[in-house]
């Protein structure tokens, strides 16, 4: 059964970066590139409730313990909807919390993958 979360794009909490990302990959084959070129280990987890609108959004997750970085990938639109109506043009949204010092470096690295069209940093705690 999925988690039902409510969301609150207002709050985000500190030390978390959200990155928004343009691509026509679908997300399995997003976080295999993000596996394969960047090293992370991005696992399917279950999809992204959301209790007010009743929808499912996918997910991927991978946390770096060595470095204590968290990411979470999850789909911002899909047959159902959107998931942040403030970034109905973005079709993921990569999650960032704990050490998020190098955020920056991160999107510069995104930007010259294959496959990825856009690469923007929404909010930086």
């Amino acid at each position: 059964m999925p988690k039902k979360l409510k969301i609150q794009d207002e709050y985000v909490p500190k030390n978390v970066s959200l990155i928004g990302i343009v691509s026509n990959l679908f997300i399995s084959k997003l976080a295999w590139h993000l596996n394969k070129e960047m090293y992370f280990d991005f696992v399917d987890t279950d999809p992204f409730y959301v209790a007010d609108t009743q929808k499912n959004f996918l997910q991927f997750k991978y946390k770096d313990n060595s470095k204590k970085i968290s990411y979470i990938l999850v789909e911002n639109r899909n047959e159902q909807g959107v998931l942040f109506n403030t970034y109905k043009n973005i079709d993921f949204i990569l999650k960032v919390g704990g050490n998020t010092d190098y955020v920056g470096d991160l999107c510069s690295k995104l930007r010259n993958l294959e496959g990825i069209n856009g690469v923007f940093l929404i909010i930086k705690t």
